[in-house]
């Protein structure tokens, strides 16, 4: 099981192979050199944090959240809890979720008319040659970088919902600084996902599920690209067919809600956006530290996966 611990001087999580216990590390952020913990305590200071933030006063237990996430511990979700507890928290928070969708959705939608009119002009002033190629390359590179920026604010805006921490929507623009980890990330995951592809369909679908929480894990957790990706794997373990199950139900879903003029997707699509942050929370174990109901632990090691 990897050491999950903080750096002493800026409290980046760091991960760690087990064996490395007792030795000496360098924080990849900041330099900071320090020992590797031993296991029974590499999250002494994790858990105390989200301790003591789980204790403030609030209308509920777990209202103003911790100030640094809680230990992570990979657990198996079960699809009626996460449909079940998803619309508990999206009775009492539907309208920042839906302002929330609607901003990112329409600045999205501005982007891509945006991409498109700059192609369109390119093309009609310089043809098909290489300035015009280049133009449309920098305004594409241009939209996938603001469109990440929206992505990284919005699942940030979403894991605090789930939290209940207080949450504003100038959150959805705060994502600037995971722009390059996840960018970086979905490009390897973009090309794992072909090779998968490229052997057959199913080992396509898992490769997907398995590094699908990238996302999360940097802008939640301060991960690397590649540290994102590897959590990702140990949190989905044991959860592929649950997600595999949860995204189909989506997307049946999201085409049953375009029937009555689109009028199903101003609450459909909130609640699916709320309930991917619920998903990564449960994978996390979050909800089960929490004490409220949740399935089993996910084995250790790579007989879990």
């Amino acid at each position: 099981m990897p050491i999950l611990f903080r750096c002493i001087h800026c409290q980046r999580l760091l991960r760690t192979p087990d064996a490395t216990a007792g030795r000496a590390a360098r924080c990849p952020q900041c330099g900071t050199v320090m020992t590797v913990p031993s296991p029974p305590h590499a999250q002494d200071s994790v858990t105390q944090a989200w301790q003591e933030g789980s204790s403030r006063p609030g209308p509920e237990p777990w209202a103003a959240g911790p100030a640094l996430p809680p230990p992570l511990h990979p657990t198996v979700i079960g699809i009626g809890e996460t449909f079940g507890r998803t619309w508990t928290i999206f009775r009492a928070a539907w309208r920042p979720c839906l302002l929330a969708v609607f901003i990112v959705g329409f600045l999205s939608f501005l982007a891509a008319q945006m991409f498109e009119q700059i192609a369109l002009v390119s093309l009609h002033r310089a043809g098909r040659g290489p300035t015009a190629l280049a133009v449309i390359a920098v305004a594409w590179l241009a939209t996938a970088l603001f469109n990440v920026w929206l992505q990284c604010g919005q699942c940030m805006f979403m894991v605090k919902l789930a939290r209940g921490q207080p949450v504003d929507l100038g959150e959805l623009f705060r994502g600037g600084r995971y722009v390059p980890s996840v960018f970086v990330a979905g490009l390897i995951y973009g090309m794992a996902l072909l090779a998968g592809l490229a052997f057959c369909i199913v080992p396509g679908i898992v490769v997907g599920l398995m590094f699908s929480q990238f996302v999360y894990l940097i802008v939640d957790r301060q991960l690397g690209p590649l540290e994102a990706l590897a959590v990702s794997m140990d949190i989905t373990s044991g959860n592929k067919l649950t997600l595999l199950l949860i995204y189909l139900i989506m997307t049946f879903s999201t085409a049953l809600a375009l029937v009555p003029c689109m009028l199903g997707l101003l609450v459909w699509l909130p609640y699916v956006s709320l309930m991917m942050g619920v998903m990564y929370l449960g994978m996390s174990g979050e909800f089960l530290q929490r004490g409220e109901p949740q399935h089993r632990h996910v084995p250790a090691g790579p007989a879990g996966r």
